[in-house]
């Protein structure tokens, strides 16, 4: 996966500590999915990588996606409730390392146009692998 081993797979118990994370996620079959204001978006069955940051700690932002949260905030959140199976890789947060991530998993990876950028000028954050 190229840039996957540059990360550390997360397993409990998960650091406190700020960043830049790779959420893997697979979709079972094909599916629309209403993802909040961007409104439906068609999924084909596969995996998927959503780059993120957790500033605050990896901790609380990764329980949100690995165990699935009722309240859906960002885009992310609708697609990790269709998904059946999540892991997450991080590194130390560093400033633009989470665009940098999306930037590099694009040369790689189909992009799911205006997903997770909605706070940067990135074409994407979620990919398909």
């Amino acid at each position: 996966m190229g840039l996957i081993e540059d990360f550390a797979l997360a397993v409990p118990p998960l650091i406190a500590e700020p960043a830049v994370y790779i959420l893997e996620l697979f979709i079972p079959d094909e599916i629309v999915i209403d993802v909040g204001k961007k409104g439906p978006v068609r999924f084909e069955g596969g995996s998927y990588l959503y780059v993120g940051s957790a500033k605050r700690g990896l901790r609380s932002r990764a329980s949100r996606h690995l165990f699935v949260s009722e309240r859906r905030r960002w885009h992310i959140d609708h697609i990790v409730a269709c998904s059946s199976e999540r892991r997450i890789w991080w590194t130390p947060y560093t400033e633009g390392g989470e665009c940098g991530a999306a930037h590099r998993l694009s040369f790689e990876h189909e992009g799911i146009p205006g997903i997770g950028c909605s706070d940067c000028r990135c074409h994407t954050h979620l990919f398909r692998s």
